[in-house]
């Protein structure tokens, strides 16, 4: 089966000589990556399937981007092997988790308005760090974060948050090395205990892309 996603400026920005587009290809066991050049700006599109981890072929959904923050989710336990996951509204883009004021006062509301841009970040989906909350069984490989996307936002009667997501799963980051990013990705804490050690939800004003791409992992999105 094959999987395409497709990444391009916004048309508005777009130079009339050259069109900057990422192209995703998978089959098989085989992956071929073809990198954007000369992008020049922290907005773009992209084709994104609008189902994770459901059965069937996926539809696809155009949404814009803004790399210039990144969404982040640690749950204690949590897989991410469902079409989405439940936060507790206490621990969602609090100044005490690690959300910085001007971002929680601007979105903490979760009205629609505010949904539609916390949707346009990127994401990363974690489990809390092993070396605090171990599994029941000892993993046979290293703790890997995921990268992806919000799709629907829902808030529950008890106003806890369901977040409908897509992850690309050819996009894993080690954990220990996301934990080990403090100061890159403006975390709370330090290197024994921060963010990856906490279930929360926060939002960081961090061009996550950039700040992996020094660190030598590529997230399939063009570089600034």
């Amino acid at each position: 089966m094959n999987n395409d996603l497709d990444i391009a400026k916004t048309e508005s920005t777009l130079p009339s000589e050259k069109t900057n587009t990422y192209k995703f290809e998978q089959s098989g066991q085989g992956t071929n990556i073809g990198l954007a050049q000369n992008v020049h700006n922290t907005t773009v599109n992209i084709m994104l399937p609008s189902s994770n981890n459901m059965i069937g072929a996926p539809t696809y959904i155009q949404k814009t981007i803004n790399m210039e923050y990144f969404n982040l989710f640690v749950i204690l336990g949590e897989q991410y092997d469902k079409p989405y996951f439940v936060v507790d509204i206490k621990r969602a883009l609090t100044v005490v988790e690690g959300t910085a004021k001007s971002i929680h006062d601007k979105l903490a509301s979760f009205s629609e308005e505010a949904k539609v841009e916390i949707m346009s970040y990127p994401c990363i989906f974690a489990n809390e760090n092993y070396r605090y909350s171990p599994p029941e069984t000892t993993p046979s490989v290293p703790q890997m974060a995921q990268y992806g996307f919000i799709t629907k936002i829902q808030q529950l009667h008890n106003g806890d948050l369901k977040i409908y997501f897509q992850s690309l799963t050819m996009c894993p980051i080690p954990q220990d090395l996301l934990s080990s990013m403090v100061t890159e990705l403006d975390l709370q804490g330090n290197d024994t205990f921060n963010e990856f050690d906490r279930t929360h939800w926060s939002i960081k004003n961090v061009n996550i892309v950039e700040e992996l791409k020094l660190k030598g992992i590529s997230l399939l999105i063009p570089s600034i």
